[in-house]
């Protein structure tokens, strides 16, 4: 059976269109893009099913790619993570009708603004995506859960998936249904760091001594540290300038299996729900390197071999 243009369109749910400005030397912006575009999109569906349902899995599939200006068409599907969760028939249908529609609510959204400077209007976009959701599922379900983290989160993916584009290229969102479509605006700006702050209703920061296993240095000393604490990796930057002048000038060795005990500066950001935004983790003292109990005992097997060999 073959499918007409229009059918595709019909049967898919979205479509993104990329317009080439006057620059196409540098082509393989275009796909780069067009990538970032679907990461966007399957994020933010992601992120509409997490807050409905820990158990649903959404993807993206792609339906058709037409030449000339780069379309194409795109279906949003659930995958069979919980069979009880997609049991019901009426919700894979009704996810993939309100997915679309609240890309199109976010999309529509940033396309008035060049930029966010407050949270209230985080809370007008989280407004008009929680009444959409009790538009298209009515009672059925319990209430929609999403935060204004994972607003801002999808925010900062809609800026990343414009970043390649040159002056003249243009982002279309299309509809197959009757609204029309919209445009991604290039000339929406805020900072990751404005975005968390703008949300941020109450800090609380605190020192404490901790065991931190170390996982990867930095030898640079331009960039953070990697530990495990517990089952949790955790990137810090280390602010104990005499400490890392003494590692980096090789005074102090680092083997693999050490830890630090250190004194460690936790900063935990909290939104008006009291909702974790970010957390942070800065050494601001390195108290003591602890060495790994099998560097130890190669230390000391050392040791006795040494004192063996002086022996004979």
């Amino acid at each position: 059976m073959t499918y007409t243009a229009e059918d595709i369109r019909r049967k898919s749910d979205f479509g993104l269109k990329i317009d080439f400005g006057h620059d196409r030397k540098n082509s393989a912006r275009f796909f780069v893009t067009l990538s970032k575009l679907i990461n966007f999109c399957e994020f933010v569906d992601q992120t509409l099913a997490s807050s409905l349902d820990s158990s649903l899995q959404p993807i993206i599939l792609l339906e058709d790619l037409e030449k000339g200006s780069l379309l194409i068409w795109l279906k949003t599907a659930l995958q069979l993570v919980d069979d009880d969760a997609l049991s019901n028939l009426s919700l894979r249908k009704l996810f993939g009708k309100y997915a679309v529609k609240a890309k199109y609510i976010l999309i529509d959204f940033l396309e008035k603004k060049t930029t966010i400077s407050n949270a209230d209007e985080i809370q007008i976009l989280q407004a008009e995506l929680i009444n959409e959701y009790e538009e298209t599922f009515g009672a059925s379900l319990s209430p929609l859960t999403i935060n204004q983290r994972q607003i801002t989160d999808c925010i900062r993916k809609y800026q990343d998936a414009l970043d390649d584009l040159n002056e003249d290229d243009k982002v279309y969102y299309l509809s197959p249904s009757s609204r029309p479509s919209i445009q991604f605006n290039r000339t929406f700006d805020v900072s990751p760091e404005t975005l968390e702050d703008i949300i941020t209703k109450e800090t609380i920061s605190s020192e404490l001594t901790m065991i931190l296993k170390i996982k990867r240095p930095d030898y640079l000393g331009d960039s953070q540290w990697q530990f495990k604490h517990g089952k949790n990796t955790m990137s810090v930057k280390i602010l104990d300038e005499n400490w890392l002048s003494q590692f980096r000038s090789r005074q102090i060795t680092i083997s693999p299996g050490d830890s630090l005990r250190a004194t460690v500066r936790s900063e935990s950001k909290y939104d008006s729900n009291y909702e974790v935004i970010s957390e942070k983790y800065e050494v601001i003292q390195v108290i003591e390197v602890i060495q790994a109990e099998a560097h130890i005992q190669q230390k000391l097997d050392l040791s006795l071999q040494s004192n063996n060999d002086e022996l004979e």
